[in-house]
């Protein structure tokens, strides 16, 4: 059992404001820190990293370095958790590049249950942020391909089905985004809003089409890790050190996560710099290098049909991942919904234009 000195608070970060992330109590983390075995705690400070509804403890023990993550149970199905912890476990042995969860000392379990919230506790994997050169593009495809094939024979009968292809609710969205951007900022032109999401409803649904056409319903379903992007991989001297936040994990066919990661790793933006004055064109160079390195590692190619997709998918990709967060918030992160859903329109002409020499990389 872990033990807190006398005292002990969690403290805050020092790398910015709150802006709305869920924290920690002092109680709460000693209770919780308590089920496990990492014997005396130095410190535990706020971790501010992905989701803001997720908050996330940096922990110093006498074990070693270890990070706390809380989510909500209302949010996130605890049977949808465990399928993610079980995927871990399961690559684990296979000595799949990750961020070990450690277990609670009564119950034996990786999911620590308190309140309404579940929490995890993995082991702190220290390395470096993609610095997006080919090589490093190269190894992320690589690494999914790892995933796909360790994970062609688990057991995706409970993983939840679900995609950014032909989805409802992103259509939902797509249906609410002038509203949500025009309460948040009243002097924006409506008109050119409303005009902006016609064309993204019209985009989305020939995408949706197109790759039905290709024959995408015919497609065996296969467990993916669900959010594959730069941020969810931790690298060291070049090569994956781990691959984290399995949150997302389900059952698709994969070749949309073929199709997202290729996107996400060939997105062209320079630190300090406001997405929204980011260049429409994805890189090419990253973007072969991806696919190349997927090809080295994956179970069998992908086929004409699905090469076909990935320009289509991209599209949907880049519409569900904007649409939805600006559809809630009227925003996007920090960003203007209306200039940054105008960028996303830019980026996704780019792709549908040059989507003949994106299949054939």
């Amino acid at each position: 059992m872990s033990t807190l000195p006398p005292g002990f608070v969690a403290g805050a970060p020092s790398d910015g404001p709150l802006k709305g992330w869920d924290t920690y109590r002092p109680a709460e983390v000693e209770i919780v820190l308590g089920r496990y075995d990492i014997g005396h705690i130095e410190s535990a400070h706020e971790y501010r990293r992905g989701s803001r509804s997720a908050p996330k403890l940096k922990v110093v023990a006498a074990a070693g370095v270890f990070l706390l993550k809380r989510r909500s149970t209302s949010r996130h199905p605890i049977a949808r958790i465990r399928f993610a912890h079980s995927l871990q476990a399961h690559l684990e042995r296979l000595s799949y590049p990750l961020a070990p969860l450690l277990r609670v000392h009564e119950t034996g379990s990786t999911l620590c249950l308190f309140d309404d919230f579940a929490y995890e506790l993995f082991r702190f994997v220290v390395g470096e942020r993609y610095d997006k050169s080919p090589d490093e593009c190269a190894r992320a495809g690589e690494v999914l391909g790892q995933l796909h094939r360790h994970a062609e024979h688990f057991d995706a009968s409970s993983a939840l089905s679900a995609s950014f292809h032909d989805s409802p609710s992103v259509r939902s969205a797509l249906d609410h985004i002038a509203e949500a951007i025009a309460r948040v900022t009243p002097t924006v032109n409506r008109s050119g809003l409303e005009a902006l999401a016609r064309e993204l409803r019209v985009l989305y649904a020939r995408a949706g089409d197109e790759i039905d056409l290709l024959g995408f319903r015919g497609l065996a379903r296969g467990v993916v890790h669900g959010d594959w992007h730069p941020g969810n991989l931790i690298y060291r001297s070049g090569g994956v050190a781990a691959v984290i936040d399995f949150d997302s994990a389900r059952a698709e066919p994969w070749i949309t996560e073929v199709a997202n990661g290729m996107l996400q790793f060939s997105i062209q933006g320079e630190g300090g710099v406001s997405p929204l004055a980011w260049p429409d064109n994805l890189d090419p160079r990253r973007m072969r290098s991806f696919f190349t390195g997927y090809l080295t590692a994956a179970q069998r190619p992908p086929t004409q049909e699905e090469r076909a997709m990935i320009p289509w998918m991209m599209i949907e990709a880049m519409i569900a991942e904007s649409s939805i967060p600006v559809a809630n918030h009227g925003s996007f992160a920090d960003l203007a919904g209306d200039a940054f859903m105008d960028l996303v329109w830019r980026k996704c002409e780019w792709v549908r234009q040059h989507r003949r020499a994106i299949a054939e990389l």
